[in-house]
């Protein structure tokens, strides 16, 4: 079922017996934090897309996908397992309920695009993704 497999999972499960450190060789709970909060922006900046844009796509959870391989070995699913405690799937789940209960306590997507909602998430994304970017 090798064809199946997406190749960047494949990847992911290669590198992670390699000696990679892997998130676990963080200790540094500011850094654990951060790429925390990074996960799940990426994540709510996609959802918010579909949801309020009109376009599905998961680019943003995907190139910080392609950052945690190379830095840690780590796939978003392993890396969700490590910092949240629970599974991709669930962190998707709760990020979308708590956008969706922002937006609808801004008053809709417009109301949330006009508040700086998606400003921020752009924002933040950036900021958290450069530090990724730069981490050793």
């Amino acid at each position: 079922m090798i064809g199946r497999t997406p190749l960047l999972l494949l990847f992911g499960l290669a590198l992670t017996g390699s000696g990679m450190q892997g998130v676990a060789g963080i200790e540094d709970a500011a850094a654990r934090q951060r790429l925390s909060r990074l996960l799940t922006v990426a994540i709510t900046y996609d959802l918010y897309n579909g949801r309020c844009r009109g376009f599905l796509s998961s680019m943003h959870a995907d190139n910080v996908e392609t950052l945690t391989v190379e830095k840690f070995g780590m796939t978003l699913s392993q890396l969700a397992d490590a910092l949240a405690s629970k599974p991709l799937t669930a962190l998707r789940r709760d990020a979308g309920n708590a956008l969706m209960k922002q937006i609808l306590a801004l008053g809709g997507c417009r109301a949330a695009k006009r508040s700086g909602y998606l400003k921020q998430l752009q924002n933040d994304y950036q900021q958290l993704y450069d530090w990724l970017a730069g981490y050793p």
